[in-house]
């Protein structure tokens, strides 16, 4: 008879307590994983691998799909879904901590962008500890940032403001199922309020004593910035864009910007709510 391993299996994936960055591009994610390296939570620049491999184990925690396979003589049948999101969190975490810095405590995934955030339920699954980030701009503020940092087209406007639209109504959708485990925070507050933004973070993850060195990075660094020439969180910036840009990002936008308390001003976009 094969020795069962899963009681000591189970409380290695139980303990797993990864964080994922999530939002949209340009609104604060890369500064954010800075801080979060400062005190030895640390990941790759840009993770982009797990929603991809995280996408089949959806239809495999689907009862219908598969059906012949879940017979218990099988090995799918057999490890079920708990035990599969074991077994998947575990050598993820694997993978993690032979990659990175052997110095780490925790790892983070820094994943922005629409994918990323819609297999957060399957991350929480796999990852029973896990906390997540939310971080969020005004559109009109990521869509100028994100021209100025790839190139001004109006392919590059479309995708950016529909993608600013998709990723936030896409976290409003998986918020309740992370309930108590992730933490929201705009941009602005990083760039205009770095002690109060580190403090939250810091309490939110348990790790008080990085405060300091999380403030310190938010306070000193701008990560890719698209503005040099302004101050952290200074707003007061129009942006130059014709009718046709405004009305297209205000067809695109102005509906889920009202959901989060956002100002379709275009002549100070992205200061706090």
């Amino acid at each position: 008879m094969i020795e069962d391993t899963w009681p000591p299996m189970q409380r290695r994936w139980r303990a797993l307590d990864p964080v994922f960055v999530r939002g949209m591009q340009r609104s604060g994610t890369s500064i954010t994983a800075r801080g979060l390296h400062r005190i030895g939570i640390i990941g790759f620049g840009e993770g982009h691998l797990w929603f991809e491999a995280l996408r089949p184990f959806r239809e495999l925690r689907d009862p219908s799909h598969l059906t012949p396979l879940r017979d218990p003589l099988m090995a799918l049948g057999d490890i079920r879904a708990e035990r599969y999101a074991a077994y998947l969190g575990l050598a993820i975490d694997r993978f993690h901590r032979d990659h990175l810095d052997p110095a780490l405590h925790r790892w983070l995934d820094k994943s922005p962008g629409h994918d990323p955030v819609t297999v957060a339920p399957e991350l929480a699954h796999v990852f029973p500890r896990s906390q997540f980030l939310f971080l969020h701009r005004n559109p009109i503020a990521v869509v100028a940032s994100g021209l100025r940092m790839w190139g001004d087209s109006d392919a590059r406007f479309e995708s950016l403001a529909d993608g600013w639209r998709r990723t936030m109504s896409a976290w409003r959708d998986v918020r309740p199922v992370l309930e108590g485990r992730f933490l929201e925070l705009a941009q602005a507050q990083l760039a205009q309020r770095p002690g109060v933004a580190a403090a939250r973070i810091c309490a939110f993850l348990d790790a008080p004593s990085g405060e300091p060195a999380m403030a310190a990075e938010f306070r000193e660094t701008r990560a890719l910035s698209s503005f040099p020439d302004r101050a952290p969180g200074d707003y007061e910036h129009p942006v130059q864009w014709s009718k046709a840009r405004r009305d297209r990002l205000a067809a695109l936008c102005a509906d889920e910007m009202d959901r989060w308390g956002y100002r379709l001003d275009f002549d100070a976009p992205g200061g706090q709510r």
